[in-house]
């Protein structure tokens, strides 16, 4: 099992690509346990600081199907990926 700086590391390697595609950044990655529930947070940042909320609908949607195929986190999490300005 992979702590969370494993976690991040990994994720950080597979999210880079579908990042670049929109001309995005990789601003922070956060792993953590509130409550009794885990998050997978990802944070992303543009050059002009216009992240949309549809920049990060396409993150999550490209990226959450290869999580599940990689399957290396292994409780159950909520993936959330926004921007440090919405």
């Amino acid at each position: 099992m992979y702590n969370a700086k494993e976690i991040k590391e990994k994720v950080a390697k597979l999210v880079t690509p579908i990042l670049k595609q929109k001309k995005l950044m990789l601003a922070d990655i956060k792993y953590f346990k509130k409550g009794k529930d885990f998050f997978l947070s990802i944070y992303i940042a543009k050059e002009d600081g216009s992240v949309s909320t549809e920049d990060c609908s396409y993150v999550s949607q490209k990226l959450s199907p290869i999580l599940d195929k990689e399957d290396f986190i292994k409780n159950s999490y909520i993936l959330e990926v926004s921007s440090k300005g919405i």
